[in-house]
């Protein structure tokens, strides 16, 4: 029989705590939906900001990467049609 009535006081036990437990759930939903939807802003923001960032030195990058290719190609031909006319490989 005791051991019966211990496990009934550990179930109301258990049962209060839960009670307790589903009040304080309900107040962190609250405080998490105020933070999540401060943060969605926040990150929102953020996320432009390094993808802008991101993107716009992806296209300097590859910009440079252009003209220089440009600029030395006819240096790359010059020396090349000089080694042939000399005979060397």
């Amino acid at each position: 029989m005791t051991k019966y009535f211990f496990l009934i006081n550990v179930m109301q036990c258990n049962a209060l705590h839960l009670d307790k437990d589903k009040e304080k759930d309900k107040e962190r939903d609250k405080e998490r939906e105020k933070n999540k939807k401060n943060y969605d802003n926040e990150r929102k923001g953020k996320i432009k900001e390094v993808s802008y960032d991101f993107f716009r030195e992806f296209i300097l990058t590859m910009g440079l990467i252009f003209w220089l290719s440009i600029l030395f190609f006819p240096v790359y031909i010059y020396r090349k049609i000089r080694r042939y006319k000399h005979g060397k490989r």
